[in-house]
């Protein structure tokens, strides 16, 4: 659906549990010529960064996944322009830990380059 120079776009993420009761629908803005990293790049993003939040938080991968997917930080993640797969694992959990805490990613000193 086109709104303007903008565009909404749906994302359709299944998590399967092993109950299978989990399907996730994730509504995004983006601009109409966003380009997008490619999925092999995002599953490697994901599958570390919610390793690294299920260890130090406890939480199950499931709830991990699901913090990570639907913050800032991975839709900051999945627009190639912003560059933020020139950051690790480690600093893209370090910012998505940042949002966690402060409610906005730039404010990780990863981004502002301090």
């Amino acid at each position: 659906m086109k709104l303007g120079r903008y565009f909404a776009y749906f994302d359709i993420l299944i998590i399967l549990s092993p109950a299978k009761e989990h399907i996730c629908f994730r509504i995004s803005w983006g601009e109409i010529f966003m380009k997008r990293i490619e999925p092999e790049t995002i599953d490697y993003y994901n599958t570390e960064v919610l390793k690294m939040i299920s260890e130090k938080y406890g939480m199950k991968p499931m709830d991990a996944l699901r913090a990570f997917v639907f913050s800032k930080t991975h839709e900051m993640l999945e627009n190639a322009e912003l560059g933020m797969t020139d950051f690790g694992a480690e600093a893209l959990f370090e910012i998505w830990e940042c949002e966690k805490i402060t409610g906005d990613p730039r404010n990780s000193i990863y981004i502002r380059g301090e």
